[in-house]
């Protein structure tokens, strides 16, 4: 596993390539779109089998925690993403721009999660460094 650093280096970078990414898109044709949607969902189903992986490999108390998270966030945007997808091939402008909306509502709140997610890791980093610092001095002054 990566050291924390790394991981909070990772996030910053993926951070700045989404939002270049977010920039170019907006210039780029149908195909092109749509090559990305099916990287970047390839990427994702990546990274959830990793967060698996990990969170199999963590306490069970601490696992369930994330896997309950994980589950309940991923029903929610599924759900979000069928609506959207409802009317996807829908010719009428007054649908299309429905469609529009509740895609950049689901993008709004996936970046707010992300948000909110990156506050409490960063509390949960800080906890982690003080337990570590804590456990530390208690090792120093046992021996």
């Amino acid at each position: 596993m990566k050291k924390l650093s790394e991981q909070l280096t990772e996030l910053a970078a993926r951070a700045a390539k989404l939002e270049k990414s977010a920039t170019v898109a907006q210039q780029e044709n149908k195909a092109k779109l749509e090559a990305r949607i099916e990287t970047a969902k390839a990427e994702t189903k990546k990274r959830g089998q990793t967060f698996n992986t990990r969170v199999q490999s963590m306490e069970a108390k601490t696992s369930e925690h994330w896997t309950e998270l994980k589950q309940n966030f991923e029903n929610k945007i599924k759900k979000i993403k069928q609506e959207v997808d409802e009317r996807k091939d829908s010719r009428d402008l007054k649908r299309a721009q429905k469609r529009a909306d509740r895609a950049e509502n689901n993008a709004e709140g996936a970046v707010f999660f992300a948000l909110y997610s990156i506050a409490e890791a960063e509390v949960a980093v800080l906890e982690a460094v003080e337990a570590r610092v804590f456990a530390s001095s208690l090792e120093k002054n046992a021996a």
